[in-house]
């Protein structure tokens, strides 16, 4: 992923953590994903802006808000793929950990990005279980085109995959995974990598 797209990708992950946390949350009641989305965002900025609040208590509560936004079991299976079923249960909780604090380690200090960028919502799709919202997101001279993945679970809508100008964050890490799978010493290794890497 280029740099122009994972910095994006980056405010958007940072932006998107606060939706369903109490502490922040300013619409409970969003009927649809689109105005899940949108209330989330402009109030996640607001926050951002709150100069009353320390910049550890900003990541810390994004930190706690995670976890009922996105559906990171889910996009731990995506990313994998067909790897997955490969990995016995107690590796597959393990990369589904791995992988969550990966993410937090390469895209949460940066959710500052997301206070002045300017968004507009064009539309969405929505089905039984899944559903697509589409946005733009105007920043420092750009414009990017921002589509969000769903799934319903657990009893509300949580994110499984960002695109930014068409390139996905899930397939991006699908990639780099393959590869070390493929070429690295298979997925022991890339376990391995992973541990490393966040120490």
């Amino acid at each position: 992923m280029g740099k122009r797209a994972s910095c994006l990708v980056a405010f958007l992950f940072g932006a998107i953590v606060f939706l369903q946390n109490p502490l922040f949350l300013r619409n409970a009641s969003a009927a649809t994903p689109s105005e899940e989305i949108k209330a989330t965002i402009e109030y996640a900025q607001s926050v951002l802006n709150d100069s009353t609040l320390s910049e550890a208590v900003k990541k810390e509560r994004v930190k706690k808000a995670a976890y009922e936004s996105f559906d990171f079991a889910e996009m731990s299976k995506r990313v994998l793929a067909r790897h997955w079923t490969e990995l016995t249960p107690a590796e597959q909780r393990e990369f589904v950990t791995l992988f969550t604090e990966l993410l937090e380690r390469v895209y949460f200090n940066r959710i500052k990005l997301i206070q002045d960028a300017k968004f507009s919502y064009s539309n969405q799709e929505v089905g039984k279980d899944l559903a697509v919202v589409r946005s733009k997101a105007a920043t420092k001279g750009e414009t990017f085109m921002i589509e969000y993945r769903l799934r319903f679970a657990e009893g509300k809508w949580k994110i499984y995959d960002v695109n930014v100008e068409n390139i996905s964050l899930v397939s991006n890490y699908r990639t780099q995974f393959n590869h070390i799978i493929a070429t690295k010493g298979g997925i022991g290794e890339m376990l391995k990598r992973m541990r490393e890497k966040i120490q």
